[in-house]
């Protein structure tokens, strides 16, 4: 419902240009077939998508000295797909980046959790790298987690928890997580699928 001209786009065949922006793990999506697949699921479908990743790098980065202009609706973009697990915990930051690119035009958003990584790894290199307790790293995840959906939906976007997804489809499957995976972080080409 929040994605009105993208569906109607990928019904009609009309031209849809979709930016998937992020670090490492969009990266990973964008080499996941996801363009296939809509293609099934959308058979009129004229899709293009351009991948604008940099890894270990969020919104954090890119809401900064006019970053989306170059890194997302230089495109063009009918559709900016936000994603990955660099976020700094920081929903602000996911907010600019949403505001500049719904400023700049009818462009529409769609806001992805990070996946892959166990929550308690991506806590613990949080925690690591800017040096403070575990315990406020666990904090300031669970207010993340808590405020994403709140603040992506005050800002008309849609939602999509791609870190429940792929945490269900990798219990559901009986295997451990490393089957899924090239390292901690990562997905293999197995989890790029799911």
């Amino acid at each position: 419902t929040r994605l009105p001209a993208t569906r109607q786009k990928l019904q009609s065949g009309a031209a849809l240009t979709i930016v998937m922006l992020g670090d490492c793990i969009v990266g990973d999506s964008y080499n996941s077939l996801f363009g296939l697949l809509l293609a099934r699921q959308w058979p009129k479908a004229n899709i293009t998508i351009h991948p604008s990743v940099r890894g270990g790098t969020g919104c954090t980065y890119y809401r900064e000295d006019g970053r989306v202009q170059a890194y997302a609706l230089a495109f063009k973009p009918d559709l900016v797909i936000i994603g990955g697990i660099s976020t700094g915990y920081d929903a602000g930051a996911i907010r600019s980046v949403v505001q500049q690119i719904r400023a700049a035009g009818t462009t529409e958003v769609l806001v992805m959790t990070g996946a892959v990584c166990p929550e308690e790894r991506c806590r613990r290199d949080f925690a690591y790298f800017r040096r403070m307790p575990t315990e406020e790293a666990a904090a300031l995840e669970v207010a993340f987690n808590q405020a994403l959906p709140a603040m992506v939906g005050d800002e008309g976007a849609a939602f999509f928890d791609m870190r429940a997804a792929w945490e269900q489809y990798v219990r559901s499957s009986g295997l451990p997580n490393a089957h899924f995976q090239r390292d901690p972080i990562h997905a293999n080409i197995k989890g790029k699928l799911v």
